[in-house]
């Protein structure tokens, strides 16, 4: 299995060894790619794949604000009576 990176040793996709893949590449072994796939990996880093948190603070922000704003709208449908199934039939959450 063939990992394609990029310049700054984003991995970019997985191919098979027969495929022509161009430099920058690695070549892993079977349990080396499950692993990473595993730990959904995103980056090749001193000869090992691992998952990091690519978003700037301001998309960690982001998405930190929306996630309080979704809890704070579930509480207030709470407090308007509504069961947890009647919230997540409204919301589209099964």
């Amino acid at each position: 299995m063939i990992g394609k990176l990029d310049s700054n040793e984003l991995l970019l996709g997985w191919y098979l060894d027969t495929d022509t893949v161009e430099e920058p590449k690695v070549t892993v072994t079977q349990e080396v790619w499950q692993q990473a796939l595993e730990i959904n990996a995103n980056k090749y880093v001193d000869g090992n794949f691992v998952f990091e948190d690519l978003r700037t603070d301001e998309q960690k922000a982001n998405d930190n604000n929306e996630i309080a704003n979704r809890k704070s709208g579930i509480a207030k449908l709470k407090e308007l009576g509504l069961t947890d199934a009647q919230i997540k039939a409204l919301i589209g959450v099964e």
